[in-house]
């Protein structure tokens, strides 16, 4: 899925090293990742979602964002198959 949005492991290094030299960009990132991948979903994910969780879209977007930028800022996601 990524790797259809132009994601590549090198892509994914790339700001992998932005999130572990930056962590005063972190929450930043979490807004632009929830907004954008809100942005990015059809209707058809949207309904599935709010199907699946008892929380708002939004606020499930941003805390997988968080969770992304945290695992990446750890070194718990070192590359794009640890998101498979």
């Amino acid at each position: 899925m990524a790797k259809a949005d132009g994601w590549n492991e090198e892509t994914f290094e790339y700001y992998a090293s932005i999130v572990r030299q930056l962590p005063e960009t972190h929450s930043r990132m979490i807004d632009d990742c929830a907004r954008n991948g809100i942005a990015k979903m059809d209707n058809e994910t949207k309904e599935q979602l709010k199907r699946a969780v008892p929380k708002p879209i939004d606020e499930t977007t941003r805390d997988i964002c968080r969770r992304l930028v945290k695992g990446i800022a750890s070194g718990d996601l070192r590359s794009l198959s640890d998101l498979a």
